[in-house]
């Protein structure tokens, strides 16, 4: 019987990684985390349009470790075909960014163009990474825990920040006297979590993507179950001290959606959720004894959802703006290049140019984002293949009811929702984390499949 390549190539290459220090594997999974999750937090600035993150410098360094492990798997056809579907995608992104950096009159900086390309190369190396590194299940939960910690250290300073009003440089809070010059906001203290960002919706995206993580799991221990629990409840009351009512609805789909399809923990997550609200509550409340301007701050999801349809509705407020420029960009687009894109780094040019006062200057939607600047086709081509590695995931999970598949899927229905929420989203370091894990369990799911056809051709040559 002749073995699958996929199949037999994962096997050499887990042989292969026993044979090695498992401490240094360890060692890379946690710098990549570290360099996508906290990266951005620490930068230098080599030139005045030229920054430097430890996303940047850690990620190429770190592909250049994993080339042998990416000319092995190349060599002997281990990559599945939507890894190289979503490649392939990728890469058009880098070429058409290219050449409409030439044709585009919109694309007139040297500058944002290659960032953008920058940033799409760097997700290339980033799901290549992931998906190297990780080669199992047990790898996977490691991954997750690094991940994890990672995530809680950053919220134990927002809060941090929350209370104390201290803001890291890269805030837009960090000049508080600019910021009441330019009318942003009252002589009061900012009550913004903003961490390694530049302003809360970015944080608080971070937050939404991430917080499945915490969600009910059965083999949980009392202890994690209660942290799992505060956590929970801490990040509701960010994205309350945010304001993030994009990102609070994002977290609510994708509660209610593992709800819905983790029947065996749903006890344990109706308890979890009721424990995380109370949380949440006495944090306010506590915050309210501390200063009682927290108490004025405090306005539920469904009072500022009405809020903001009330203003939409007469063409005021931020839901109006997002959705009106979501609409003339789009149409505009279509009507000026016929679908085919203005090109990576020209939306403020494009928005510019329509002479409008009402349109934002940034997309504020990664979806818009991709539309607007590459075109019809490769939106369409990269949205086929997150809904298909999506599909992959919800396959994986029904097969297996292993509750960090749910997790995941949750993760990609909170990234899916959530990428309306910030300014611009491909500067976003850590939004390759989901689709990584994702074409992670894609792969699962296909060896499953594989062992699972070879097991039954063994048994049907062995009569």
């Amino acid at each position: 019987m002749k073995r699958c390549g996929l199949l037999t190539g994962n096997k050499m290459i887990m042989k292969f990684e026993t044979e090695k220090n498992k401490t240094l594997k360890f060692a890379l999974m946690f710098l990549y985390a570290l360099s996508a999750m906290l990266g951005l937090g620490f930068y230098i600035r080599v030139h005045p349009a030229i920054a430097l993150n430890l996303y940047r410098v850690f990620v190429p360094i770190l592909f250049i470790i994993i080339t042998p492990q990416l000319f092995f798997a190349f060599k002997h056809r281990l990559f599945s075909k939507l890894d190289i579907a979503l490649f392939t995608v990728l890469a058009t992104m880098i070429l058409y960014g290219f050449v409409m950096f030439f044709l585009s009159e919109y694309v007139t900086s040297l500058k944002d163009s290659l960032k953008e390309n920058l940033e799409v190369v760097l997700g290339i190396f980033s799901l290549a990474i992931l998906i190297t590194l990780i080669k199992n299940e047990n790898d996977l939960l490691t991954f997750i825990d690094i991940v994890k910690v990672l995530f809680v250290c950053l919220l134990i300073f927002a809060l941090f920040e929350i209370f104390t009003d201290i803001h890291l440089p890269l805030s837009r809070y960090s000049d508080y006297y600019l910021m009441q010059r330019l009318g942003y906001l009252p002589s009061v203290p900012f009550y913004s979590a903003t961490t390694i960002f530049h302003n809360e919706n970015d944080y608080s995206t971070y937050l939404v993507i991430f917080a499945p993580l915490f969600f009910a799991n059965k083999k949980d221990s009392r202890f994690l179950f209660i942290v799992d629990c505060i956590i929970l409840g801490l990040i509701l009351f960010v994205l309350q001290i945010n304001r993030a009512w994009i990102c609070s609805v994002a977290l609510i789909i994708s509660v209610v959606f593992y709800l819905l399809v983790n029947n065996k923990s749903f006890l344990k997550n109706i308890l979890k959720i009721i424990l995380a609200v109370a949380i949440y509550q006495c944090v306010y409340f506590f915050a309210g004894i501390l200063d009682p301007n927290f108490y004025h701050m405090k306005m539920g999801l469904l009072n500022e959802l009405s809020g903001q349809q009330e203003t939409a509705s007469i063409g005021l407020g931020s839901m109006y703006r997002r959705l009106y420029t979501y609409f003339v960009s789009v149409k505009n687009m279509f009507v000026q290049t016929y679908g085919v894109g203005i090109g990576p780094g020209g939306f403020f040019n494009f928005l510019e140019s329509l002479n409008d006062k009402d349109l934002l200057l940034s997309p504020h939607s990664m979806w818009v984002e991709i539309l607007v600047e590459y075109g019809i086709i490769l939106f369409l081509t990269f949205a086929a293949c997150i809904i298909y590695l999506f599909y992959n995931v919800c396959v994986l999970f029904k097969n297996t009811k292993k509750e960090i598949y749910a997790q995941i899927i949750c993760m990609v229905i909170a990234f899916v929702l959530a990428s309306n929420a910030p300014s611009g989203f491909f500067g976003m370091d850590f939004m390759w984390i989901p689709i990584g894990l994702s074409m992670i369990a894609s792969n699962l799911l296909i060896l499953r499949e594989k062992e699972k056809q070879n097991t039954y051709v063994f048994r049907k040559e062995s009569y």
